[in-house]
């Protein structure tokens, strides 16, 4: 018995040494291939588009574009749809010995002979950045605008104008909240209107008369102001992933001639909501929208350039942009939209609008629809450029490349 414990001990002894130098050695092993595998790892490269948001972003060029920096920039479009691309430039500079005005002075020019130019004067951010002050004089003269008629209209009755016009304002917005805000707007409008320069189409006094366009034979002078609230509760709104807005106005023209023939009373509402899924990149956007115009003195009429208009790249993309036009229009939106890789959102969307002369006109039947599909390149914070196809309307497709959200 003995001599069997000596041997068992012996054995142990013998083995003790091998096991240890197994584990030893593989330890080492595992140390090492780690060694490898970080040797081989690489510092994550950004892709070509990743690479150009980032710049966009370090340069804080959106922010040049918008209302954030001072300096020399570039003015890309601002005018109303259909009026090709645009391009200009501005200047922006605080006001010498002051530290919260500044001003601002732009002009564009697009490849169908729109041409504008502004000044403004600004103090975005008094009494400790709750309070927003803006005024100044915006002139414009876009050469060919569309106009098929009020209400039911015909795709072979477009035509063209030609729309200038000048416009003096001050707004003040009042913001107590970061979710909240309301203000006033005041200001002078006069509008031209003469003969489009769109060689395609006949020009709008060709096919319509003073009656079924009210103002072309004689344009108002009009004092007008405008009262709003605005429910913003957006996590960013240049691109928003979640929350949403409720934002409404009432405003009033006065016509200044002896008949104040096109004094009116307009009234907005817009209502968006985003629900996120998961992560933020995936979403379904709802919008809903609405106005009514109307005139204020018994048989006065309402100018068919100040008429609300549905169609185009922020309305109904399946159809032209001004495509329906009357004093009451009512819109809904809908949008999934999923982040295919940074800095590209792709979305599907579904559009349904009609216009008529009163709310209770609008039928269900006549309701126009549309949808399509869309890009929207992006940084956290703004969508800089969106493509979108508008499918599914009788119309035929549309396409539209934009620098702005959709909603």
């Amino acid at each position: 018995m003995q001599r069997i414990v000596f041997l068992a001990a012996v054995l142990a002894c013998l083995a003790t040494p091998g096991r240890a130098a197994a584990q030893q050695t593989r330890a080492e092993l595992l140390e090492q291939q780690r060694a490898e595998r970080a040797a081989q790892l690489a510092p994550y490269e950004p892709n070509k588009l990743e690479k150009g948001l980032l710049y966009i972003e370090e340069k804080r060029i959106l922010e040049r574009l918008g209302q954030g920096l001072s300096g020399i920039y570039p003015r890309i479009g601002g005018f109303t749809t259909g009026s090709g691309f645009a391009l200009g430039a501005g200047f922006r500079h605080a006001l010498p010995g002051t530290d919260s005005f500044e001003v601002d002075v732009s002009a564009a020019a697009s490849m169908r002979g729109y041409k504008a130019i502004d000044f403004r004067v600004r103090a975005p951010a008094l009494l400790a950045g709750r309070l927003l002050v803006d005024g100044g004089t915006h002139w414009w003269d876009y050469t060919q605008e569309d106009f098929f008629g009020l209400g039911e209209s015909s795709r072979s009755d477009r035509t063209s104008y030609r729309y200038e016009g000048l416009q003096v304002n001050l707004m003040a917005r009042l913001r107590p909240r970061r979710w909240l805000s309301f203000g006033e707007e005041v200001g002078y409008l006069r509008p031209d209107i003469s003969s489009g320069t769109d060689a395609r189409f006949p020009s709008v006094e060709q096919r319509f008369t003073d009656t079924q366009a009210p103002g072309l034979t004689r344009q108002p002078r009009l004092l007008y102001t405008r009262t709003f609230i605005d429910f913003d509760y957006r996590d960013q709104p240049g691109n928003t992933r979640s929350g949403g807005r409720v934002f409404f106005q009432v405003g009033t023209g006065r016509d200044q001639h002896a008949s104040r023939e096109f004094s009116y009373r307009r009234t907005d509402v817009e209502i968006i909501h985003v629900f996120p899924i998961f992560d933020k990149k995936r979403n379904f956007a709802i919008r809903l929208s609405g106005a009514h115009v109307d005139p204020l003195t018994e048989g006065g009429r309402v100018p068919f350039f100040l008429s609300p208009t549905i169609g185009g790249n922020r309305s109904l993309r399946s159809y032209r942009e001004l495509r329906f036009r009357d004093a009451t229009y009512v819109l809904l939106n809908g949008e999934y939209r999923w982040e295919a890789f940074a800095g590209l959102d792709l979305a599907l969307f579904w559009d349904a609008g009609e216009v008529a002369p009163t709310l209770d006109q609008i039928r269900r039947e006549e309701i126009k629809t549309g949808w399509g599909f869309g890009l929207r390149f992006n940084t956290n914070r703004s969508v800089f450029m969106r493509i979108d196809v508008g499918l599914g309307g009788p119309e035929g497709s549309r396409i539209f490349w934009t620098f702005n959200p959709a909603f």
